[in-house]
């Protein structure tokens, strides 16, 4: 996936790419006593839930995504996140039928997280597989004002001023990663 912030590209997404509230909560992660628990070991998937959800509830009721468009599509209400899928491990703990094998669509979808309901359903549906996504060929979140907005492709998070229009799409020619 191509991220592009104002016109210029912002990241290439393997598997994912996220805006709003989960893309500002990748922050509980870069918490250095966070980070030296999870490397311990044991209870790592216990503690990662236990700090999202201290997170979430300090958080929950601020408003991560201003009043924007979806695709030319005004959006109404307070929608906190929207998320794009791609990549292979993503799809398949979505069971999204393998759209990373697709050369022009992902699936991409906006969420409302702010609820304690909505946020546990968003959490069962994603890790039993049933998460029901829009397959697309491209998506663009258009603001109405400049806003200040959290981007996370892969993890790796930044609060950009001055957002006007996000795009997601699918890169016509394939990136390679390299391992060393």
């Amino acid at each position: 996936l191509e991220v592009s912030v104002n016109g210029k590209l912002w990241r290439y997404a393997m598997c994912y790419a996220s805006v709003g509230m989960m893309a500002e909560s990748a922050e509980v992660f870069d918490n250095a006593g966070v980070r030296k628990k999870l490397r311990a070991g044991r209870g790592r998937m216990v503690l990662s839930l236990f700090a999202m959800f201290k997170w979430w509830l300090k958080h929950r009721k601020k408003r991560f995504l201003p009043k924007f468009s979806l695709n030319g599509h005004k959006i109404e209400g307070k929608m906190t996140d929207y998320l794009a899928v791609n990549g292979k491990t993503v799809a398949k703990i979505l069971k999204m039928k393998a759209s990373y094998k697709k050369e022009q669509v992902f699936y991409g979808k906006m969420f409302k997280l702010s609820g304690f309901f909505r946020a546990t359903w968003f959490f069962i549906l994603g890790m039993s597989g049933k998460m029901k996504m829009t397959e697309t060929s491209g998506d663009t979140l258009e603001f109405t004002a400049p806003a200040r907005v959290q981007v996370q492709a892969e993890g790796e998070y930044e609060k950009i001023e001055g957002v006007l229009k996000i795009e997601v799409k699918k890169v016509g020619k394939s990136v390679k990663m390299v391992r060393g």
